[in-house]
């Protein structure tokens, strides 16, 4: 630069504020108290649940009630399970956290999945789970006008609940509550069963040496939840071992399920008494005696009898096995009866043949007499020859019975036929093998109905062995056939594949066809053609169908297309990040959110089915997939963990290739006087300017600079049509102007190189720069973090923990901490390895990891508690404290025990200096971090951060070379009204007195300042502001000549500031790049609900800085004025002393109403020192003196 411009005629580009923000609305006289509502309750008697739009209540008991809401992120109702007051805590809540982690990951159509464990705000769990419409089995029994009224249809329900029992007990997991109350059976027939809080995961066998160790935390929780001695469940269903306290295994769900059928059958439950105390001694003493006399009087049948005694066997070593026992013998009885049915049927129709046959035959036997007597009396014939031809009309008898018998099974067949089940249908044709010639012209009467009708579909697949024109006909209608009638066709059509696929392919590569039938014609060729070159071309459109198709078929089309899983996988690998894109891009509609929702959903399960033996795809999986879909995955990890490992650690390793910037042209030129005069659009006057063509693609980006030692340089493009759309000089504190532009299209531009002032020689550059660097170390962050939290096992742990230490970029660190919890790792790794780990930055991330588990899951937390209370009140580390301070008091409930070390440690005019410590509170009770000189860093923005201002936020070195103190929260309402009891404010904007005090003037914050000092006896000759001529804090009133020397209270330089938010980190945020974690540490626009919120509910910074980005914008000290950035030390500016309104002042950090763009460290902003809006508030710091 040829001279020093620092006036303010080039005021600081503020996209929070260009001039003043809008006007706050006037008070609300009405709104004096702040709001006393507990933490997310609400008006209504509902809740406030993060992600969920409640709606109402649905059910309530006796330790936690069910909510009705919607999910906010992909639209669709859910059932939200919460505690009651007063069971959030203790073995209640540690019965809900382990009723989620189990049924989360028990992926079976019986058993409703589990969508979210999270915590609500005062800390107590939730769990967020698939809402299930219908009527419980109890009810329905107890509706019942008659015991045997619907039997079958009853008994095929406990067929699906021991099908879902079965599936648990394969994953190693008991119930210990089977009960028709907690059966819920849907319009459909559909089962689910519900109510896990009382399941316990089966215990591997241990070594003969010792009791082993648990797998996981849950593990021993549970067991110390479930000793020898202690009974859980219903009495009325309850194995005897069970209720004797006895350990259980899979046979104490058989012997519910048992009760269950005994109920269906008999009416009554197994044990039966007038009080509970005499229930559970029959249940004890495995009195049977009652329910076996039950069973034996209900006159069902006796296999069905048969196996509901073997299920209440007293012995568990008499019982089925499992589940999934008890379920094939309920399929074995139903395929039983179903074929007694039909033989009792043709073994009917062939004795009413038989019958008809006899009486034919006695009717020729006496004709045939008389006969004889006549002609014996004749002499005509002997007795030899009247006995041949009885012999000869025997035999054609038989055969005349042995055709009425084949026609009569024909008959009964075809009939059987005509209303079978799909899956029946391949067997009753094989069946009419030897019976074609009688069946088929009552095949042909049938197969003359549409072929949509069950007994048109049934007959034309009988008749196809012989006509082989039905193929094509089968062809054409399985694009719109039955789910359950696809494989029989399929199957069916397999020696006519040459001929009947070349339409189904047309189906399938028709892009305009709907899903559903789409994906029909691709179920059918997986099984037809699965060889065919053409899958690879047409997978991602099959994948695309599979998904948007009718979910409640999807269960049908994901096995039958399993013989093409191989081509469908890289396609649903890549369809699920970009549908994941689609549903945060918060472009769609509402309904097709839904509808994308739940494609993805349904993505994730077919991945699962399809992956699970193929450790590439698994570990690719395992770093992509969102945590709530993690466990579909981990068993499949854990089988394949030898292979999927390596591949894992591989990723760890993994960096970003930042490819270099591009040259696109270097000018050398002279401006001189005799030079064209152009005026620019941003320039007040024409200036000296040469012209230069330069050619640009549309899409790129470019970075252009004009350096110039003799003049103060300008830099301005302008289009094909001469409109100015880039400009920039070096005013922003640079030595020369630099320019980013990216143009919107191909062209021609004229790139302006103009000076201000001055003339002399220059270089224009030009060069395409690198681009998406920022979202690709992002995305590769994203992904190691969830290598880790899948390695974080006993085995592969120890390449993990290094990742929780702090790095400038912490953005893998901040995706560990919050995928740790939501994909299952065991909490008492975390806690063992905080307690051994010597890094201090690693303790404080393990503590942040920790709050994000509900705190009944983490084991022990009693004797933590008072650990960390302990360190709470006497580690020295700054960061560390602050963890302990939100882990504590906003996640574990020990507000008032914190509020009691804080008492404690209050002490007038204490600093922390003279403790050593990097913490201290003061006699307000207000918190601060100690920051010792010298810190040096880099103030500003790298090029490359998204949002960037470049005029606002030139990056460069900054050192601080003094010792300061700043608040680790922003004043509350509370504290300010402890000074200024008039203040006035908007309530609603906040509520709370720990909230942020609101509407603050800069004059305010700096009065505020001063009586903060007074309090802390600090001297006035220290106190860093002076009122102005009448004695007031406004316009006029100065900052002490060398305040920055003074121990008084004051607001933090912007430097200090911007070093305290970063707390080491370089990226736009103090946890890293990623605008999707927002929530957890900063108050925006997305998540505040246009208000501010109580200081310190989110997560610190590695200093124990809270709500440093958003709540509300914060005052500094210094003037809006561009960066000297030739300028190392943060030092007083001694021309701006003086606060007066002709010069604005700096807001930093972003408030409640900021979008996510504006939440960075680097962003300024500027108004009035007058101004005081809804969203402005402060934090003291002050220096001190070592």
């Amino acid at each position: 630069m040829s001279h020093d411009r620092t006036q303010p005629a080039a005021p600081i580009r503020n996209p929070v504020a260009t001039g003043d923000y809008t006007p706050a609305p006037a008070p609300d006289p009405a709104g004096t108290q702040p709001s006393s509502r507990p933490a997310g309750a609400r008006p209504d008697g509902l809740l406030d649940v993060p992600g969920y739009a409640v709606t109402g209540e649905i059910a309530r008991g006796g330790m936690g009630r069910v909510l009705a809401a919607t999910d906010l992120a992909f639209g669709r109702e859910v059932a939200v399970k919460v505690l009651l007051p007063g069971h959030e805590a203790g073995e209640e809540a540690e019965r809900f956290v382990r009723e989620a982690r189990i049924t989360g990951r028990l992926a079976h159509p019986g058993i409703p999945p589990a969508y979210e464990l999270g915590t609500l705000a005062e800390g107590s769990p939730f769990l967020a789970m698939k809402l299930v419409r219908g009527r419980t089995l109890a009810a329905l029994l107890a509706d019942r006008p008659d015991l045997a009224d619907d039997r079958p249809r009853f008994v095929g329900v406990v067929e699906q609940i021991a099908q879902a029992v079965g599936f648990a007990h394969s994953q190693g997991v008991i119930h210990r509550d089977l009960k028709p109350a907690n059966v819920m059976v849907g319009a459909f027939g559909e089962v689910q069963v519900m109510d896990w809080g009382l399941a316990r995961e089966r215990e591997e066998e241990r070594p003969a040496d010792g009791p082993g160790v648990r797998e996981t935390a849950l593990e021993v929780r549970a067991a110390a939840l479930t000793v020898a001695g202690a009974v859980m469940g219903t009495p009325a269903y309850m194995a005897p071992e069970q209720a004797r306290g006895e350990d259980v295994d899979a046979r104490a769900d058989v012997f519910a399920l048992g009760g269950v059928l005994c109920e269906v059958l008999t009416g009554k439950r197994t044990f039966t008494g007038a009080t509970t105390a005499e229930v559970m001694a029959k249940a004890r003493a495995g009195d049977l005696s009652d329910p076996f006399a039950r069973l034996d009087a209900c006159g069902a049948d006796s296999d069905l009898l048969s196996l509901a005694k073997q299920c209440l066997s007293p012995r568990p070593t008499d019982r089925p096995a499992d589940g999934t026992v008890v379920a094939a013998e309920l399929a074995a009885y139903r395929a039983g009866v179903e074929a007694r049915l039909r033989q009792a049927e043709t073994d009917r129709a062939a004795a009413e043949a038989k019958a008809e046959e006899q009486r034919k035959r006695r009717r020729v036997q006496l004709v045939l007499a008389g006969v004889v007597v006549l002609v014996a009396i004749g002499g005509g014939v002997t007795a030899v020859q009247v006995q041949a031809r009885r012999e000869q009309d025997r035999i054609a008898a038989d055969e005349t019975t042995r055709q009425k018998e084949r026609e009569t099974r024909a008959a009964a067949l075809v009939d059987s036929l005509a209303g079978a089940d799909p899956a029946a249908v391949p067997r009753i044709v094989a069946d009419l093998t030897d019976l074609r010639d009688l069946a088929r012209p009552r095949l042909v009467e049938l197969a003359a109905q549409p072929v949509t009708t069950p007994a048109g579909l049934h007959a034309r697949l009988a008749l196809l062995p012989d006509e082989l024109g039905r193929a094509a006909e089968l062809a054409a209608y399985l694009p719109a056939c039955q789910p359950g009638e696809l494989l029989p066709i399929r199957d069916a059509l397999k020696p006519h594949a040459v001929v009947v696929s070349p339409p189904l392919w047309a189906v399938l590569a028709n892009e305009s066809a709907a899903p559903g039938r789409r994906v029909r014609a691709a179920a059918a060729l997986a099984g037809l053609a699965p060889a065919d070159p053409r899958w690879a071309g047409l997978a991602p459109a099959v994948a695309e169908a599979a998904v948007q198709a009718n979910p409640v078929e999807f269960v049908a089309w994901s096995a039958a297309l399993e013989p093409v899983r191989g081509a469908l996988l890289q396609a649903l690998v890549k369809r699920y990040p970009a549908s994941r894109e689609r549903i945060e891009s918060g472009k769609l509609a509402v309904s097709a959110l839904s509808a994308e929702a739940s494609g993805f959903d349904l993505t994730a399960n077919l991945l699962a089915r399809y992956a699970a033996d193929r450790p590439a795809e698994l570990a690719e999986l395992a770093v992509t997939v969102d945590a709530r879909h993690h466990a579909l995955f981990a068993g499949a990890i854990t089988t394949n963990r030898a292979a999927v490992v390596p591949l894992l650690t591989a990723e760890l390793g993994r960096r970003v290739v930042v490819p270099e910037d591009k040259p696109v042209a270097d000018y050398l030129g002279e401006i001189t006087a005799a030079d064209l005069r152009v005026k620019h659009a941003t320039a007040k006057a024409a200036m000296a300017a040469k012209r230069f063509e330069v050619r640009l693609l549309g899409g790129k980006s470019y970075r252009l600079t004009l350096e110039s030692a003799d003049f103060d340089s300008y830099l301005a493009v302008r289009d094909a049509a001469g409109k100015e759309v880039a400009a920039d000089d070096d005013g922003g504190g640079g030595e020369n102007a630099l320019l980013n532009y990216t143009p919107s299209g191909d062209g021609s531009y004229a790139v302006y190189a103009s000076s201000f002032k001055g003339v002399g020689a220059f270089i224009l550059r030009v060069v395409e720069t690198a681009t998406g660097v920022e979202e690709a170390k992002e995305a590769l962050a994203l992904r190691q973090a969830n290598a880790a939290a899948v390695l974080l096992s006993p085995v592969e742990s120890e390449a993990v923990w290094p990742l929780f230490k702090h790095t400038p970029d912490p953005t893998v660190r901040s995706y560990l901490v919050h995928r740790a919890a939501r994909v299952g790792v065991d909490p008492v790794a975390l806690v063992g390895r905080f307690r051994a780990e010597g890094d201090m930055s690693a303790k404080r991330a393990l503590l942040l990891t920790l709050g994000e588990y509900p705190p009944a899951a983490v084991p022990d937390r009693a004797g933590l508690t008072a650990e960390l209370l302990t360190l709470y009140k006497e580690d020295a580390d700054a960061g560390l404290h602050g963890s302990l301070d939100w882990l504590l008091r906003q996640k574990w409930g020990q507000a008032a025990a914190v509020a009691v070390i804080d008492a404690g440690l209050a002490k007038k005019g204490g600093d922390g200096a003279k403790t050593g410590k990097g913490w201290y509170v003061n006699g307000e009770g207000q918190a601060f971090t100690v920051i010792r000189e010298p810190k040096e860093f880099t103030l500003g923005s790298p090029a490359t951060e998204p949002g960037r201002v470049e005029v606002n936020e030139p990056a460069h070195r900054k050192r601080i070379v003094r010792s300061f103190a700043i608040a680790t929260k922003e004043v509350t309402v509370d504290q300010f009204l402890r000074f200024r009891p008039g203040h006035s404010w908007v309530k609603r904007y906040s509520p709370d007195g720990d909230s942020p005090a609101v509407s603050v003037k800069w004059y305010q914050a700096a009065a505020y300042c001063n009586w903060l000092s007074d309090r802390e006896g600090i001297p006035e000759d220290q106190w860093c502001y002076e009122p102005n001529a009448k004695g007031e804090y406004g316009e006029g009133m100065t900052m002490r000549k060398g305040h920055l020397s003074l121990t008084g209270y004051r607001l933090p330089t912007e430097v200090e500031w911007e070093y305290g938010c970063r707390a080491g980190a370089v990226t736009g945020r103090y946890f890293g790049r990623p605008e999707g974690l927002l929530p957890f540490y900063a108050w925006g626009l997305r998540n505040a609900d246009d208000r501010s919120w109580p200081v310190g509910r989110l997560k610190p910074n590695d200093l124990g800085l809270f709500d440093m980005l958003g709540n509300v914008l914060e005052w500094v000290e210094d003037p809006a004025v561009p960066y000297a950035t030739g300028q190392v030390e943060d030092r007083e500016n001694a021309q701006y002393l003086e606060i007066n309104e002709q010069l604005n002042r700096l807001l930093r950090g972003g408030s409640f109403s900021s979008t996510r763009e504006l939440l960075r460290c680097a962003l300024r902003g500027s108004v009035r020192p007058s101004y005081g809006d809804i969203t402005v508030g402060f934090r003291p710091s002050r220096t001190l003196l070592d």
